[in-house]
């Protein structure tokens, strides 16, 4: 039996993820961020475990995820700002 690579779409590039995450945590503050971000984060990194990825790989995809979700948060925040325009730089 063969030793099979599994490649799943990186989670950064799931834009409707990225945008649900980044909207979810904009509404939350504190140790209730906090907690929803570590229990999203686990259960990403659990699923891509569990289909196949090995963890070190799993670990880098959640924290591309992680910097998307930044991403999208910094530029609602611009996008709310009067008379400044930002472009988006990942999705």
């Amino acid at each position: 039996m063969s030793s099979a690579n599994v490649r799943t779409f990186p989670l950064d590039r799931q834009t409707v993820l990225v945008r649900e995450v980044a909207a979810r945590l904009g509404r939350l503050h504190g140790d209730t961020a906090t907690s929803f971000w570590k229990a999203t984060a686990r259960e990403l990194l659990d699923k891509a475990v569990a289909a196949g990825c090995d963890a070190a790989s799993a670990a880098n995809d959640v924290r591309r995820f992680f910097a998307a979700v930044q991403d999208e948060m910094h530029f609602k925040a611009d996008d709310a700002a009067p008379g400044q325009r930002r472009t988006r730089t990942r999705l």
